[in-house]
């Protein structure tokens, strides 16, 4: 039995709709899949109640014709009415990892695909472009992963002409459990792309014109790294930067100051270091 595309394709676009509604009535579990509902069609434009169908859905990175991110295929059965659902992201994989595709990055399309038989001699159904359905996911996939921390207690002496590892000891929050108080260093829970801040306070009695750095440190590498000349014998230094890490790496933030004999501190106020997961 055959299948009239255009009518099914018009079905998948008004259908998408019921797939917004559906993914943010679901939205508070954070799954990791959303729903899409379609309607099956005879060339006559009758429903196929109670049938087996083969379904194949692939998303494409950047247009309707771009190289596939993810693909997967699926063995529903329609119900009286012809009305089939799929949960996308939690069937058969043909090919790549649906949790790790970048909603928030980039733009992406849905290609459905349909087999009335039920097995896997597709025709395509059509191909439209993604819209607030998967960025609300990148919304839930990345809520809750970040930190904000500061450094409390007495001022920390620097080293003389040499890099300090700054002591952050407090946290403002932890979600994720990411920060550690007592190394002052962040763990990322999950790999990805990471957005860091840092600002440190200095006062002393440092000579006005001297070099000062502060750098991002990655498993003991340095990473990032901004450099200035003290203005005053009280000053402030920041750097902001996005790491690409993998689970377990380790971030913290290292300051080297052009002292020389003269003793600066690090002050235990106006310090603090932060991050977030951006997707």
């Amino acid at each position: 039995m055959k299948i009239m595309k255009t009518t099914f394709t018009k079905i998948f676009f008004s259908m998408l709709v019921v797939v917004q509604l559906s993914f943010y009535s679901a939205l508070a579990q954070a799954p990791q899949a959303f729903n899409y509902q379609a309607v099956a069609r005879d060339v006559s434009g009758n429903v196929l109640p109670n049938q087996a169908l083969g379904i194949r859905v692939s998303i494409h990175l950047g247009s309707a014709t771009g190289a596939v991110s993810y693909s997967e295929t699926f063995g529903p059965t329609t119900n009286e009415f012809g009305l089939f659902t799929l949960a996308i992201g939690t069937g058969t994989v043909v090919d790549g990892q649906f949790d790790t595709i970048a909603w928030g990055k980039s733009q992406y399309w849905m290609q459905v695909e349909m087999d009335p038989a039920g097995g896997a001699t597709y025709t395509d159904m059509g191909t439209s472009q993604l819209l607030s359905v998967p960025y609300a996911m990148y919304a839930a996939h990345t809520e809750g992963i970040g930190f904000s921390a500061y450094r409390s207690g007495s001022d920390q002496l620097l080293t003389a002409a040499a890099y300090t590892e700054i002591e952050f000891n407090s946290e403002n929050y932890d979600h994720g459990d990411g920060f550690n108080p007592i190394t002052g260093h962040y763990t990322a829970p999950s790999a990805g792309v990471f957005h860091f801040d840092a600002s440190v306070r200095l006062s002393g009695t440092a000579t006005v014109g001297q070099t000062t750095v502060i750098v991002f440190v990655v498993n003991g590498s340095q990473k990032r790294m901004k450099r200035m000349l003290s203005e005053t014998e009280a000053y402030s230094i920041d750097i902001s930067s996005d790491l690409k890490l993998n689970a377990g790496d380790q971030v913290n933030v290292e300051i080297y100051c052009q002292t020389e004999t003269s003793a600066m501190y690090i002050n235990n106020i106006c310090t603090f270091f932060s991050g977030h997961k951006v997707y």
